[in-house]
């Protein structure tokens, strides 16, 4: 009896079964999760429900980070790897989130199918901002280690990770890996201090 009722928990409680969140719970939570803290997000004194490890919980930073990088990744080695990822959770933090947040704050949303194909899901979202009309929002989802997480959004079918590969892509190419960081530092320092 004790083992149906172990089995039974586990069961219950193991993502890899496929009890995890759907790729619409994941974006729908993120979402409201953005709404609700709106200009707290991320700030020393936000609630625990606003702080920016809990928007990265829906988040593929790392797999974002390497697609990226394209076929750099694995050229730079680990250390590289690290920093180029830690930079990128950094930036979002400090530009992404809290503009998403304000735009967000001010908008109904429409959700609309959310299309499956293997690991990858793209979930539709119509929303209605008073400053932007109507815009639809497509966030991509893969599924890995039994979670679903965002790695990319696009915004009337123009994909944000896209463009931030182009412009990763051309630094690199044009220049270097240190010229990208330091880049990179820069908005962040520049963001923080306003």
């Amino acid at each position: 009896m004790l083992g149906k009722i172990i089995l039974l928990v586990s069961l219950i409680l193991s993502p890899q079964l496929g009890w995890a969140d759907s790729p619409a719970d994941v974006t729908k939570h993120l979402i409201s999760t953005m709404q609700a803290c709106g200009q707290e997000l991320g700030s020393p004194s936000a609630p625990p429900e606003c702080t920016s490890e809990e928007i990265e919980k829906h988040l593929a930073i790392a797999q974002l980070a390497r697609w990226l990088m394209g076929p750099h990744w694995d050229t730079i080695g680990t250390e590289k790897q690290t920093d180029f990822s830690g930079l990128l959770s950094g930036l979002l933090r400090e530009l992404a989130y809290p503009r998403a947040s304000e735009f967000l704050a001010k908008t109904q949303f429409e959700y609309g199918d959310t299309r499956l194909k293997g690991n990858e899901a793209l979930v539709e979202v119509s929303v209605v901002n008073p400053d932007e009309g109507r815009v639809v929002i497509g966030f991509r989802l893969n599924h890995s280690d039994g979670v679903w997480r965002i790695w990319d959004v696009r915004l009337d079918g123009v994909s944000m990770a896209g463009n931030l590969r182009k412009q990763v892509q051309k630094i690199m190419a044009k220049q270097s890996y240190e010229e990208l960081v330091k880049r990179m530092r820069q908005k962040i320092t520049s963001a923080k201090t306003g």
